[in-house]
């Protein structure tokens, strides 16, 4: 009896000794007042002088619930360590459990366990010089400016400045007008810019809690959003070269210039959100990464300030218009020579589709902008004819229409092409495997037709059912082995589709249909 009682009354000691039942070591906790749904924590660790923690307050074990942690400072005594967290529920209680080992004559582990809840013991200019908020302070101020510079420099890129030079045209116009008209289309150019940049904030700080990775440009990797730029830069070369003149109907010429200046800003702000300069990198970076809230506003507010800058100026002292020269001949040489640059922007942006959609996709939607030019061009010949007109206009609605849907319609599978090399082919014969031959060239317009029955849904579920390893043999530049393999099929042209089953050859139709497609994979043409 007695032994027992020895026996428990000595685990006992050495479980406490040990924190087994969390023995409560020496901290104070002090805190801030609540800033919102966050607060700075300092845990202050009471060790005499010949104690001291073995694993410094920086690498100690601190589990927090219900918190987020911002940020983390050990102080230069080791003997505090202070934290930066944020609430992540209102409703429940924000906790922590703190393990560490002391170590004086003998080392042992200790543990606390406590609720945050505020005291204000730990002042706020504390708090400041602990987590360097005046430093960051520092460093958003060095952001913004970077962002300032970085947006005035954007005028210059060559994405931007056939944009610019939209205002330029529009304002050496308004050289001898009152100085209330500069003032006014001056003013609703830049709020054009302000607008995009505040509609870009809004949705970058959206995306930055909804997805993993956001970067910069975000809407440029959308090839609609790319397609709607090319149509836009597409319009105002046709403008500029006299092409088609695009006016708004039925309201009065100031309100035109009112909403023409405005949107004018709104395309400026799209072009230069998509270009990164100098100095505008740094702060993107910062407003994407780094800043939160009101920091990236200030950031993006700031590289709109840079590239509104000289509209503000002209709208603040609209007495610069005097060194402009005034309207003349020049003014039409300028102008054909900002609808070439406006035609050079376009093909930047048609670029950006082909690596986006491919060769074939690209084409496709180059074929469906030569049709609405050409249905454009036909409004200048028929002025007269209000029918025509209409059929004109619809004609356009439904191929911007067809485009859009060009690009929205991808299929969730694609079928893999297999790149023809020799060996490679020859391996997959000697398995017995199905395989499809598609021998084409850039330069074959049979073949771009053809290409299209490879997007359908049903054919791409039948190659992946029959398990059909799909060759693509692209003669484009005339390679050697192509032309080889091409005269074993008694054949010296594109397009020739050869399907092998069983260990024969089938020669298929040039004229590629999704029926006929499938038929011949499932053995159903004979």
């Amino acid at each position: 009896m007695c032994r027992g009682i020895r026996r428990f009354v000595g685990l006992f000691l050495f479980a406490y000794c040990f924190g087994v039942f969390g023995l409560k070591a020496e901290v104070a906790v002090r805190t801030t007042q609540w800033e919102g749904d966050s607060i700075c924590v300092a845990f202050d660790f009471k060790l005499s002088k010949h104690e001291k923690i073995s694993d410094e307050p920086s690498g100690l074990d601190i589990l927090w619930h219900n918190a987020e942690v911002i940020n983390k400072k050990a102080l230069a005594d080791n003997q505090s360590v202070a934290y930066r967290i944020r609430k992540i529920s209102s409703d429940k209680p924000l906790t922590y459990d703190v393990f560490y080992v002391i170590c004086g004559d003998t080392c042992e582990p200790r543990s606390a366990t406590g609720e945050i809840i505020q005291n204000g013991l730990l002042s706020e200019s504390e708090a400041a010089k602990i987590f360097g908020i005046h430093e960051d302070y520092a460093t958003l101020m060095y952001l913004v400016l970077m962002a300032f510079l970085g947006g005035l420099i954007l005028n210059l890129m060559p994405c931007v400045f056939p944009i610019i030079t939209l205002k330029i045209f529009s304002i050496a116009k308004l050289s001898g007008k009152s100085l209330h008209d500069v003032r006014k289309e001056t003013c609703l150019f830049a709020s054009g810019i302000f607008f995009v940049f505040f509609t870009l904030g809004i949705i970058l700080l959206y995306l930055k809690e909804t997805t993993p990775v956001i970067g910069w440009g975000f809407f440029m990797q959308e090839p609609a959003c790319v397609f709607s730029l090319m149509l836009v830069f597409l319009a105002c070369a046709l403008h500029f070269l006299e092409i088609c003149h695009f006016r708004m109907p039925n309201i009065s010429q100031n309100s035109r210039r009112t909403a023409g200046a405005f949107l004018s800003g709104i395309l400026s702000g799209v072009a230069s959100s998509s270009c990164v300069g100098p100095f505008a990198g740094v702060a993107i970076a910062g407003a994407v990464l780094g800043a939160e809230g009101m920091q990236s506003y200030a950031l993006l507010f700031a590289l709109s300030c840079g590239v509104a800058l000289p509209y503000i100026l002209i709208a603040l002292f609209p007495n610069l218009m005097r060194l402009m020269p005034k309207p003349g001949a020049w003014l039409q040489i300028f102008q054909n020579f900002m609808g070439y640059a406006m035609l050079a922007s376009t093909v930047w942006i048609f670029s950006i589709l082909l690596s986006q959609l491919g060769s074939d996709g690209a084409i496709k939607i180059l074929l469906i902008v030569l049709a609405i030019v050409f249905l454009l061009n036909q409004l200048v010949n028929i002025k007269k004819n209000q029918v025509w007109r209409y059929v004109v206009v619809v004609g356009v609605i439904t191929l911007t229409a067809v485009g859009y849907m060009q690009i929205m319609h991808t299929s969730s599978e694609q079928i893999h092409w297999n790149m023809y090399e020799p060996s490679t082919f020859e391996t997959i014969k000697k398995k017995n495997k199905k395989i499809f031959l598609n021998f084409t060239a850039d330069w074959c317009l049979n073949c771009k037709y053809n290409a299209t029955v490879f997007d359908d849904d049903q054919v791409i579920e039948t190659f992946k059912k029959n398990e059909i390893v799909a060759i693509k043999c692209d003669w484009t530049k005339g390679d050697k082995k192509i032309t080889s393999l091409l005269r074993q099929y008694n054949s010296i042209s594109v397009p020739l589709y050869i399907l092998i089953m069983d260990g024969k050859s089938k020669i298929l139709s040039n004229i590629l249909t999704r029926k006929n497609l499938i038929k011949a994979i499932e053995g159903k043409d004979e």
